[in-house]
């Protein structure tokens, strides 16, 4: 009987144990600033800033943005008010490693506010959002696709070597991948990983608009004779959807016009395959000599996008916010920091351009697929 009594007084104080430390432990909301940061009046860097987040403070996330790389913080004073309110990049902060975006309310604000642009060439930039709605219209491409026997499963890749990158999309085919907060992400992994372990012949170093379409660029060892790389590949994956993105070659060396003709050729092509093609605007900086133009090319990215009424990611608005654009010293590759897995906890995205860009088309295909496909869990 004393052993007995002993072993519920012992049960007993762990129970209280337990709950004591629970009660004493912060929210899964509660976070920290990795530096002094700008709180800013809504989730963009067009928004007017409020004042300094500083490192010492402690606050709680009670909204996001559509994707989660901006997050609503408050500070609450000694008295329970809320002091602080406003918005920051959520990579710079100290998250909980128990957070899910999944419980976090998205905010209806939008991404950026045109009118406060640094030009009048930039208005469109700032106004197309990061990740566009998805227009019915592509239910008819996604149905032609069946048709085809195309897999839903399947995505593929299509660029030049910022999209031939062995870290763009390659990647998410790793069981390493640690999506930490972005767990509302994790079925549409699930669902597209396996597609994205191999390479793209329609995704080479150098590649661009025209050379897509030229036969020569394509590996004689996977494509047939005059074939061209953008069917071979179509052809040898069978895709749902194309994430396409073409700017760093192509801006160097042709002119506006010739640009937006071969990327329409692109568009009207891979639809014509019964494929989804998500258009992709680049980054860029201003401190280059191409600014002017990259400008030009993905302002016509965005109306092309438009009249065809596709998917677009509007990756040059998205890394805004990065250090240095999320670019490398060239001005035209992604940078990659601090990982060669996909990793979108401890503000990876929020340092890394390629980081971004791999939780931007995993946001868009999970959009895909979750407003597209007719059964968004079965593979087929």
């Amino acid at each position: 009987m004393r052993r007995l009594l002993l072993i519920l007084t012992v049960l007993l104080a762990s129970t209280i144990f337990t709950l004591a430390r629970a009660q004493e432990a912060p929210p899964p909301t509660t976070a920290t600033p990795l530096q002094d940061i700008n709180l800013r009046q809504g989730p963009g860097t067009t928004y007017p800033g409020i004042t300094r987040l500083y490192t010492t403070a402690t606050v709680n996330i009670v909204e996001r943005n559509s994707i989660g790389t901006w997050v609503r913080v408050q500070q609450m004073r000694p008295d329970g008010s809320v002091g602080l309110d406003g918005w920051v990049v959520s990579g710079y902060l100290n998250l909980n490693p128990e957070l899910r975006f999944s419980t976090i309310p998205v905010s209806p604000l939008v991404d950026a506010i045109p009118e406060r642009a640094e030009s009048l060439s930039l208005r469109p930039l700032y106004a197309a959002p990061v990740i566009s709605v998805i227009n019915p219209a592509m239910r008819d491409v996604y149905q032609r696709g069946l048709e085809m026997r195309h897999y839903t499963h399947v995505i593929t890749k299509i660029g030049d070597s910022v999209s031939a990158d062995s870290l763009y999309l390659n990647v998410m085919s790793r069981p390493s991948a640690n999506l930490g907060p972005y767990d509302y992400l994790s079925d549409a992994l699930h669902y597209f990983a396996a597609s994205t372990q191999q390479g793209s012949v329609a995704a080479r170093v150098g590649l661009n608009t025209f050379a897509v379409f030229d036969p020569t660029w394509a590996p004689s060892d996977q494509c047939e004779p005059n074939e061209t790389p953008l069917h071979c590949e179509l052809r040898l994956k069978r895709p749902s959807i194309a994430l396409i993105m073409f700017g760093g070659n192509d801006v160097k060396n042709f002119n506006l016009a010739e640009y937006e003709q071969q990327m329409r050729r692109i568009v009207e092509e891979t639809l014509a395959q019964g494929v989804i093609p998500v258009l992709s605007t680049f980054s860029a900086d201003p401190n280059f000599d191409t600014w002017a133009d990259s400008i030009s090319f993905n302002t016509r990215i965005i109306q092309i996008a438009t009249d065809y009424q596709v998917p677009l990611i509007n990756l040059w608005l998205a890394a805004r916010s990065l250090p240095e654009f999320g670019l490398e010293g060239d001005g035209i590759h992604m940078n990659h920091w601090g990982t060669d897995t996909l990793r979108f906890d401890s503000g990876f995205p929020a340092f890394s351009g390629a980081n971004l860009r791999n939780l931007l088309a995993l946001r868009m295909v999970d959009e895909i697929r979750r407003t597209i496909f007719i059964d968004p869990n079965a593979l087929g």
